[in-house]
């Protein structure tokens, strides 16, 4: 009986903490915009900027600095 009390008494408060239409909390994914498919791999290049994954055009912070 306890148990019963405490999940319904759970579910409601997870319920009620969700009821906000945009929570100001959670944290957003950041917008890779239309351009590139979810199946396709990515990067970012050096300024930050999401880029579809190219081997050749990998910036290399160590080579660029000469170590």
């Amino acid at each position: 009986m306890k148990f019963t009390i405490l999940s319904f008494v759970t579910l409601i408060t997870v319920a009620l903490a969700f009821t906000e239409e945009e929570p100001s909390n959670v944290i957003k994914r950041q917008d890779i915009g239309g351009e590139i498919p979810a199946n396709v791999a990515v990067m970012t290049d050096a300024d930050g900027n999401v880029v579809t994954f190219d081997p050749n055009a990998v910036h290399l912070d160590s080579l660029a600095k000469g170590l």
